[in-house]
Formats: structure tokens, C-alpha cells, sequence
């Protein structure tokens, strides 16, 4: 499975937590986590992610939010980019695969 650009957008698709670079990887990873149990999967089903952040300094959030979480190490690319819109400072897509 292939879940693309996450990020934290609210249910009504406005960007949650403006300016809280922290506060939107968490959501968008509880958002990604979600998925992944809608579909009987967890985070050791994931194969590799791709992290964009809007600020190279904010980077260090994303293993803050993995270790914090207890998220397994998976193979990951983090690279300072633009995200869709400029409210966003944190988007990831993740490739996932489950045996049996």
C-alpha cells in the first residue's frame, strides 16, 4: 500500500496547528497510523517513508515523534522542499507492505 502526501490537514481540510512545525508531524503521523490500522497494518508494515519538511531545521521532529511513539525504524529520506500549501511545514508518504 502507498499512502501519499499526509499532512496535517483538519477533517473540514483546513491546515491544523499554523506555525507548530512539532504539533503537525504528530498529527500527521497519527493520521498515517490510522491508515495503516484501517487496513490491518501497522508501522513495522512500512517498507520506507519520505518526510518532506518546509524547514531543514525542524527535521529533528520527525525522530523525536518516532522514538516518542515507539515507531519502528523504517528506511527514510527527509528533505527540505515545498509543501502544497504555505501553511503546511510537514508532509510524508509511506510505502507499506504486509506478508501473510
Amino acid at each position: 500500500m502507498y499512502i501519499s502526501g499526509t499532512a496535517s490537514i483538519d477533517p473540514n481540510g483546513i491546515t491544523a496547528y499554523v506555525g507548530n512545525p512539532e504539533a503537525q508531524v504528530a498529527l500527521t503521523m497519527q493520521v498515517v497510523h490510522a491508515i495503516l490500522e484501517s487496513r490491518g497494518m501497522d508501522w513495522a508494515d512500512v517498507t520506507r517513508g519520505l518526510a518532506y519538511f518546509k524547514n531543514a531545521e525542524d527535521a529533528p521532529l520527525f525522530e523525536k515523534c518516532r522514538i516518542n511513539n515507539k515507531i519502528p525504524l523504517f528506511l527514510e529520506v527527509i528533505a527540505e522542499n515545498c509543501i502544497c500549501r504555505d501553511d503546511l511545514l510537514f508532509e510524508i508518504e509511506v510505502d507499506t507492505i504486509r506478508i501473510g
